[in-house]
């Protein structure tokens, strides 16, 4: 039998950087609960050759990347850099991680969401979404196999 090994999600990593068409190096370590949606659409191909049943084609990928992101005040870091990049409406680079050499995405990708949650009794954290983009050609969004 086989052994089997689970990764676990505080091993996971993700990491931020300008964009461009460079990988990002940052990493960001003040970030929970970090969600890779992975979702494609359906085309359906159904016809009267299909028995009955419905019959589907993979259609176009759609990535979103979601991560609640502790405040950090400070002058530069990932906080700043991804709560700039929300405001001017530019792209940032990410890379999200299943371990430090794991599977994962990465690639240039807008804020679309930046809301900030500011409890009574907690830390203040940001809740932040995230959808890829093209800012260079030769960067393109990509799956990240394991190493």
């Amino acid at each position: 039998m086989a052994a089997v090994t689970f990764s676990l999600g505080k091993n996971a990593k993700l990491y931020v950087g300008a964009g461009g068409a460079v990988s990002p190096s940052t990493e960001v370590k003040r970030v929970t609960n970090v969600n890779l949606n992975l979702t494609r659409d359906e085309i359906d191909i159904s016809n009267r050759e299909s028995p009955d049943v419905k019959v589907f084609l993979a259609g176009q990928a759609d990535w979103e990347l979601t991560f609640d992101l502790l405040s950090d005040e400070g002058a530069t870091g990932p906080y700043k850099t991804i709560s700039d990049a929300y405001h001017a409406g530019s792209a940032v680079n990410l890379k999200a991680l299943s371990k430090a050499s794991g599977n994962g995405i990465e690639g240039s990708f807008i804020i679309t969401e930046c809301s900030e949650d500011q409890p009574m009794d907690g830390v203040i954290k940001a809740s932040v979404k995230a959808k890829p983009t093209i800012v260079d050609d030769t960067y393109l969004p990509k799956k990240v196999t394991a190493s």
